[in-house]
């Protein structure tokens, strides 16, 4: 990675009705309420989400696209100070069939000068945009994505396993106290609007410390919100340290996006549908590059016509929470072949 921020391609702000955005702000609550109710949502321990054999490892291809972007990345932490409550619309989500297999597709890395950040932020569907703190676009793209109706959760940079990696300065490692862990994540929360929940940037060796995830859970159950896992290993203590805490939670299903080839990222979409379709929802992570925009792109017709509709985390986490019932479909995964 690259210490100075090159700005790329600026997006364009995109602006929101404010009846929708009130009605979404509405519906936020009412799905966090929901899933208050039902804190014993268990969900059992599970290997990472699938890369097959042959596949590039998730955490090294991202390493390996984010050095190579034009624009440069940004890897020193610079703090915000904004903050706005929690923003969610789901779109068109309301007027589907509220039965239908859900999936969310969440979008990681936000707050870097991303070239296609303005074609993800336009697409009519619902996403959820994941962005890291204290970066110079953190406080913009969080803005734009609850205006364009998406929901927002922050991106929380955590101790990998691997090396090499520089997460800034605001990153939560094994090495810190519980009190640097709740003054990082809070300062972190407040960088970014509109955060609803949270999710692990890297973290396959700070989320199978037991300490660490309660520390950071902490704060997340002191704000009412959720922790997705993004399971960068299967050895994540989340889901345990979550239900002993009564801290609602998820768990990614599939990254789609290992390797930059539009076409599997297309494939890997249906995959995730298809676990949505057997289980009733599913959860798929990918990342702001051209490649995976023009993957779901062309998935996105498809799964409309295998009846599967994209909705926020928050309403998949208030479905999983309704069918109380632990992960199927994903039993038989296995671990990428690296970890971070």
């Amino acid at each position: 990675m690259r210490d100075e921020m090159g700005i790329s391609k600026e997006p364009t702000t995109g602006t929101a009705g404010s009846l929708r955005h009130a009605l979404a702000l509405g519906a936020v609550f009412l799905c966090l309420f929901a899933v208050s109710v039902a804190t014993s949502l268990v969900l059992g321990n599970r290997p990472s989400p699938e890369v097959k054999a042959g596949e590039v490892n998730v955490e090294q291809s991202l390493k390996t696209q984010m050095e190579a972007e034009p624009a440069g990345i940004a890897s020193k932490s610079v703090m915000g100070t904004d903050t706005e409550g929690a923003s969610t619309a789901p779109l068109n989500a309301t007027s589907a069939d509220s039965n239908a297999p859900v999936l969310a597709v969440v979008i990681d890395d936000w707050g870097y000068g991303w070239a296609a950040a303005e074609d993800f932020l336009a697409i009519d569907a619902p996403l959820t945009v994941a962005v890291i703190p204290h970066l110079p676009y953190t406080e913009r793209h969080a803005r734009e994505a609850a205006a364009q109706g998406h929901q927002v959760i922050l991106h929380l940079p955590m101790e990998p396993m691997g090396t090499g990696w520089d997460l800034g300065d605001g990153a939560v490692t094994t090495a810190m106290t519980e009190e640097e862990i709740l003054l990082d994540v809070a300062r972190a929360w407040e960088s970014v609007p509109h955060v609803s929940g949270v999710n692990n940037h890297m973290g396959s060796k700070a989320t199978a410390d037991e300490r660490v995830v309660a520390a950071v859970l902490t704060v997340v159950k002191e704000q009412g919100a959720f922790f997705l896992d993004s399971r960068t290993t299967s050895g994540s203590v989340v889901a345990d340290v979550a239900r002993a805490m009564n801290v609602s939670y998820l768990e990614n299903d599939r990254f789609i996006d290992p390797d930059p080839d539009p076409t599997r990222v297309r494939d890997r979409m249906l995959a995730a549908a298809k676990i949505a379709k057997e289980r009733g929802w599913a959860v798929a992570i990918g990342h702001v590059h051209p490649s995976t925009y023009e993957g779901l792109m062309a998935a996105l017709p498809l799964l409309e016509a295998e009846g599967v509709r994209l909705a926020p985390l928050t309403e998949v986490l208030v479905r999983s929470v309704r069918q109380g019932s632990p992960l199927i479909g994903s039993a038989s995964q296995s671990e990428p072949s690296g970890r971070r």
